[in-house]
Parts: structure tokens; sequence; C-alpha cells
């Protein structure tokens, strides 16, 4: 007789609806609970264990499948060259890169500015331009400054051109250079190399300094179309993709 009386006495359900679980009770008329329980829904999201921000499975995904392109157009961007090196000098990868020292780089960039280059040399600094290109926003629209992010880059890239400028270095790879061998004197221990912002302006102003120079210098390596080719495949930047196909037709439109 109470099992019939259970299935029809008047039920109440109650449930607690929150932002990462569900309670829920079924209670009857005479506050008895008849059955209850907590749904914890998974976590729809990433936290960083350092600084605890929160940020969707779809934007990690987008960070990752970003920095498998930029690695993959930064690998075309070498094998091009590589190829031109072959095809107008016959240089293998070996020979460009026969000195490995960083400071040769450096001392490379600052000297082209008042010597001629080697074939192996000018490609070893084109190779090096091709990987570090400095920043560049691919928005159409400029970013509000309030923005934290744009506001850090473009403060450093400030600082870096008036250290520049009162340094009096023509371009960035002299002001490196002129750092290094400040730092071998024992002067301006003070002042880092990396971890500095750069723009891609700077990169771009620095080669064509270089290959003007070379010009003027007569290096008989160089001439109008391949100083073109070695701008043209540094800095190649991709069109963006058209995104017509997201945009449906509105059926309000004539």
């Amino acid at each position: 007789m109470h099992a019939d009386n259970q299935y029809t006495m008047k039920k109440i359900l109650g449930i607690d609806l929150g932002t990462n679980s569900l309670g829920w009770a079924l209670v009857a008329s005479e506050n008895a609970i008849i059955d209850g329980g907590v749904i914890i829904f998974p976590r729809g999201n990433n936290v960083d264990a350092k600084n605890g921000k929160e940020s969707s499975f779809s934007q990690q995904r987008t960070v990752y499948r970003g920095a498998r392109r930029r690695l993959y157009r930064r690998k075309l961007r070498r094998r091009r060259l590589l190829d031109l090196a072959a095809r107008y000098f016959n240089l293998s990868e070996n020979a460009i890169f026969s000195d490995s020292s960083p400071l040769t780089l450096y001392r490379l960039r600052a000297e082209a500015l008042h010597r001629n280059l080697t074939a192996g040399e000018l490609f070893r600094v084109c190779l090096y331009f091709a990987k570090k290109r400095g920043f560049l926003s691919n928005r159409k629209e400029a970013m509000r400054e309030t923005t934290k992010e744009q506001g850090v880059v473009l403060k450093g890239i400030s600082e870096l051109e008036k250290k520049m400028h009162e340094a009096g270095a023509p371009t960035l790879g002299a002001f490196y250079y002129q750092l290094i061998c400040d730092h071998y004197a024992g002067k301006r221990l003070g002042e880092r190399i990396l971890e500095r912002w750069t723009s891609r302006q700077m990169y771009k102003d620095e080669l064509a300094a270089i290959l003007d120079s070379q010009s003027r210098l007569g290096n008989p390596l160089l001439n109008e179309s391949l100083a073109a080719e070695l701008q043209k495949q540094v800095f190649y930047q991709r069109p963006l993709k058209s995104a017509k196909n997201l945009v449906a037709r509105c059926r309000f439109e004539t």
C-alpha cells in the first residue's frame, strides 16, 4: 500500500542550476526526499596554471595552428632563398653557414654598409632576416593603443628606435654590433641585446640600406634583378584569405 502511495502522491522536482554543476532533488508532498543528486559539468576551457587566466579550447588550438603555419612559412622562405643562392652562385647551405658564430652575423650586418660582401655572406644576412622579420600587425585597422599587449610592443619599439638615434647607428644591425663591441670593452653592460621588440620596418630599412650600399660600392655579385628578388623573398607576406564564403546572403537585401 505504501508503494502505491509513492506513485500517486504529489511530488516536487527542485533544480539548482549553477555555472559548473546542476543539483536536483525529488521531494514528496510530506517533505520527504525521494531522490537527489548533483551533476558536475566538465570544464569547458583551459586555465593557465601560472596566472590563472582562462581561455577556450578553440583559442588554444588556434594558437597552436598559427605557430605551425608560421614555422612552415619560415621554412618555405628559407628554402626559396637557398634555391636563389644555388641558382645564382651555386652555393650550398653548408657553404653559407660555414661560420656559425652569432657574432659574425652582427659583424656582417654592420660591415655590409662599408665593404663588399661575398655571396655567402650576403645570403647569410638575408636568411637571418627571413627568420627574424620583426613585429607587424596583420589587422586592417590599427589596434587600440589602450590594449595592454599592443602598448608594450609599441613602447619597446619606440625605446629601441630612440637608442639607435642616440647612438648614431644607421641600422639595427649596426646598433647591435656597436653594443657588442662595447660589451667586450666593458661598457654599457646594463643594456641587453636579446629580448627586444623590433618592427618589420626596421629590418626592411636595414636590408634596403645593405643592398643600396652594395650597389654603391660596386659589388659585382649584385644586380637590380637579384636585389629585388631578395627583398621579395625575405619579406613576402601572403595575402589574407577571403572570408566571403562565410558571409551569408541577407534575405532583406534586394
